[in-house]
């Protein structure tokens, strides 16, 4: 769990700064919270663009977390005072809330940050073949082989005996 205690006009000028690149991309903007700042970022095609800040008070574990930059804008605008981010689960909503309007809650976008681990495909196993030779079907392909084999040197049909 995460509480973080932020003037409003900081957060607002510093997603206002990186925008233009959220837009190129996802429109996801980046929120990391660790040791009482917040780096607000955002990547959108090869580039990328960064702004930090200072919370007012942070208590919690460091975390982060992507939303879109329209509803976080649309959140701040006019908001003149201290807002306060709420992040309860790793995997959960962001609360936006402050005194004069009631509480934001936004779901995150699923992005890459980074410093995952690669992925490493498995390989396929290889599946067991039956190599026993299907003795029926084999006699069957040499009976039908020797009729078109006679077929083919008289031109006349003959009766193949079993």
């Amino acid at each position: 769990m995460l509480q973080s205690q932020i003037f409003s006009p900081q957060l607002e000028a510093a997603v206002k700064r990186v925008r233009i690149i959220a837009k190129e991309g996802t429109d996801a903007v980046r929120l990391e919270f660790d040791d009482g700042k917040l780096k607000v970022s955002a990547k959108g095609g090869d580039q990328e663009i960064s702004s930090t800040i200072d919370t007012i008070h942070t208590q919690g574990e460091p975390t982060r977390i992507a939303i879109n930059q329209k509803y976080v804008l649309g959140y701040l605008n006019g908001k003149q005072g201290i807002i306060t981010f709420s992040k309860y689960t790793e995997s959960g909503p962001a609360v936006f809330e402050d005194q004069q309007s009631p509480r934001m809650i936004v779901m995150p976008m699923v992005v890459a940050w980074g410093d995952e681990p690669a992925a490493v495909k498995a390989e396929p196993e290889a599946e067991a073949v039956d190599e026993v030779p299907d003795i029926e079907a084999a006699e069957n392909s040499e009976s039908s082989g020797e009729e078109e084999t006679t077929e083919q040197e008289t031109g006349e049909e003959e009766p193949v005996t079993e």
